[in-house]
């Protein structure tokens, strides 16, 4: 008797509700696809940037400026570097590129 009780149908009020929550799910996931675009989000990438593998041949500029979150200090620092490189695999292979790349001391305090 009482295993026929715990396998009672399930009534309207839990339907409803399952439903409710597998739509809404779904919405949440189907919305983040559409509005994220080609940019990267929590579910992967549409559109991935290419990885190139090179080797820094010059350093040409090198800018640090300060800045804060609250406006009391300049306590955080941007670094930007922009260089040149020599890629060393793939289709550009032997090509030379210029780069710039940002090192955020905010980010790298973020970083696990």
């Amino acid at each position: 008797m009482a295993i026929a009780e715990k396998l009672k149908k399930p009534t309207r009020q839990t339907v409803v509700q399952l439903a409710t929550f597998v739509l809404a799910v779904l919405f949440l996931i189907i919305g983040n696809r559409v509005g994220m675009g080609n940019r990267a989000s929590v579910f992967g990438t549409a559109q991935e940037a290419p990885l190139l593998r090179a080797r820094v041949i010059e350093i040409l500029r090198e800018e640090k400026s300060n800045y804060s979150m609250d406006g009391a200090d300049d306590s955080l620092t941007l670094t930007t570097v922009d260089f040149e490189a020599r890629v060393t695999a793939g289709k550009l292979r032997g090509k030379t590129i210029v780069c710039q790349q940002q090192i955020d001391s905010m980010m790298a305090l973020a970083q696990p």
